[in-house]
């Protein structure tokens, strides 16, 4: 049995500055985890400094692969793990609508 994490190999994590993409590791679920700094007041999200802005990490990724992120939208992961950053686990919402899927089970993945 191969207990070695998969090798990533999606390439919207190019667009990441290296030290950045150097923190991320795929998991064996599929997810890519950041390794790095994470805040304590946002259930453990990963904070980074990137190109001269602290943001979160799953934000950076969904911003500069060029999706569109109004300013009432939040970037929530479907996986639901506070760690992943993969584009794909992403969606863009109201803060409203992820606590009404969390609340009634709704899947967010469509």
């Amino acid at each position: 049995m191969n207990l070695d994490p998969p090798v990533l190999a999606d390439d919207y994590l190019d667009v990441l500055p290296a030290r950045i993409r150097a923190r991320v590791v795929a998991d064996p679920t599929g997810c890519h985890l950041w390794t790095g700094g994470m805040s304590g007041r946002t259930l453990g999200a990963g904070f980074a400094q990137i190109n001269g802005t602290y943001e979160y990490v799953h934000r950076a990724v969904w911003r500069l692969n060029g999706r569109p992120l109004a300013p009432h939208q939040i970037v929530v992961r479907i996986c639901r793990k506070p760690r992943c950053v993969r584009l794909d686990h992403l969606r863009a919402t109201t803060a409203s609508a992820w606590l009404l899927a969390i609340r009634h089970g709704l899947d967010l993945a469509a």
